[in-house]
């Protein structure tokens, strides 16, 4: 019984195995009917592709895009796709192209120019935000999937050309509005004299009590205005000037605007005061007002200006307000800047050029005091926007450095490294008068307050006069303001 239920065990293990077997026979030949089925599917679609081909080449030859009947399918793929892709790029140049001349219309030289400020506000409201969106429109194109090699590169050099008409219109625009701007500050009363009036010296040409008076209220209110169609194109010109307006300052105040843009309003306010800055202080001959040794009196009166016009224009803040601008931006921080690029200008064009040809080591220190006075008395008086606490004898902190007139040294390496040899003449000079005085090597400030009952070899090691002065020694310097520090 146990072998008969051994050998009937054995056949069944035997037929199952043989179950299995036939089960993957089967299953084998329905996937080599699957496969072939497949590659039947395939030589349809790659002949239905063919004939799709083969039309576009009949109606596409005048393309010079040729597509070649001898080509394989690949090839013709992908002359097929670069057509295709070319004409969409084409319709978008287009649109565009169509755009720009719309804009270019809107601001044609001569229809400006035959308008009043009136007209002209609502041109260029309009105009600023049709170049804003062909801006937008051009951007988005260059930066599209479009590759060099899929676009022709003539058509891809029309963006450039598309942009530098679109900066013609701009400029067009800009002017008229710089034009009536400056037309509008002139019947205000601006710009304020450089010199105040003084006893016996005669009046200035404007009185500064007459600068946007409530007489003047239609020319100060077409001043905002224009002013706000000013900044709209700006805004449309420079989207950084947004990101810039949502940056916090220091303990959520104001923040110097070093590297924000500077509003193009400030820059009209100052152009006047700018071009009356390089006609006093731009002649460097002795006894002039530019004269090389009396850097003062120029930094003083930008300071001056800045100090007493910052409340005078304050009803420009409006402008700022109505763009959304006034989390940092501020209208009297903005002039201050705007004076601050007129002082660099002077730096630039006339006095560092000259000091460096003078050869002179002190006229160098001279001027250096005079920035680093001027920066700290700026910081000091909130006119950058927040209070520094900068005394006269510590050093400048960066931030009020950053885009300083002191910044104009690093222009111009020879500049640089002729301030630097100043410092260490300077410097030098003042440790060998340390060294080389009477009194140098004589007992120190610890000697003359030692205790009595300490033993002299206690104290016979410890440094003579000369060398505690040059340890507790700040600034090797003449003056006390003129190390300019990272920290």
């Amino acid at each position: 019984a146990g072998c008969c239920r051994q050998t009937t065990d054995t056949y069944k293990w035997v037929a199952c195995d043989v179950g299995q077997m036939m089960s993957a026979t089967e299953r084998v030949q329905q996937l080599n009917a699957d496969l072939a089925h497949y590659q039947q599917e395939q030589q349809q679609l790659l002949s239905q592709i063919q004939d799709v081909l083969q039309g576009a080449t009949q109606g596409h030859q005048e393309d010079g895009l040729l597509i070649q009947s001898d080509m394989s399918i690949t090839d013709q793929i992908e002359a097929l796709t670069l057509l295709n892709t070319t004409r969409e790029y084409v319709a978008r140049l287009k649109a565009i192209s169509e755009q720009v001349k719309q804009v270019e219309r809107q601001v044609r030289p001569a229809g400006l120019q035959n308008e009043d400020a009136e007209q002209l506000v609502g041109v260029a409201v309009s105009a600023a935000e049709s170049y804003a969106s062909c801006v937008a429109d051009v951007n988005s194109l260059a930066s599209s999937s479009y590759a060099a090699d899929t676009v022709p590169q003539d058509l891809r050099a029309m963006e450039q050309q598309l942009s530098q008409q679109l900066q013609g219109a701009h400029d067009v625009l800009y002017n008229a509005l710089g034009s009536q701007i400056q037309s509008c500050l002139g019947q205000s009363g601006w710009p304020p004299p450089l010199v105040t009036p003084k006893a016996g010296i005669g009046q200035p040409a404007v009185d500064p009590s007459q600068l946007f008076n409530p007489a003047q209220a239609d020319a100060v209110n077409m001043l905002q205005r224009l002013m706000l169609a000013l900044t709209k194109l700006q805004l449309a010109s420079e989207p950084g000037l947004l990101t810039a307006a949502t940056q916090p300052g220091p303990s959520g105040g104001l923040a110097p605007m070093t590297d924000a843009p500077l509003l193009w309003m400030a820059q009209q306010l100052a152009a006047s005061l700018t071009t009356q800055l390089l006609e006093v202080f731009g002649p460097s001959t002795p006894g002039n007002p530019g004269a090389l040794d009396n850097p003062d009196l120029m930094l003083g009166t930008v300071h001056r200006l800045a100090m007493e016009n910052g409340p005078r224009i304050d009803f420009l803040q409006g402008v700022i307000q109505a763009l959304e601008l006034h989390g940092t931006y501020q209208i009297g921080v903005e002039f201050t800047r705007a004076l601050r690029e007129a002082v660099k200008q002077l730096l630039r064009q006339t006095k560092l050029p000259e000091v460096a040809a003078a050869g002179s080591r002190d006229l160098w220190l001279a001027w250096i005091d005079a920035l680093i006075a001027f920066e700290g008395s700026l910081g000091r008086s909130g006119l950058l926007g927040c209070y520094w606490e900068v005394e006269e004898s510590t050093d400048l902190p960066v931030l009020l450095l950053r885009g300083s007139t002191l910044s104009v040294l690093g222009e111009d390496p020879a500049w640089m490294d002729a301030w630097l040899e100043a410092e260490a003449a300077a410097a030098t000079n003042q440790v060998e008068a340390i060294l080389y005085s009477e009194k140098g090597w004589g007992p120190g400030q610890q000697l003359l307050v030692i205790e009595e009952g300490q033993q002299a070899w206690q104290v016979e090691l410890w440094p003579p006069r000369a060398a505690e002065e040059v340890k507790t020694s700040n600034k090797l310097n003449p003056s006390n303001n003129r190390t300019v520090t990272q920290g």
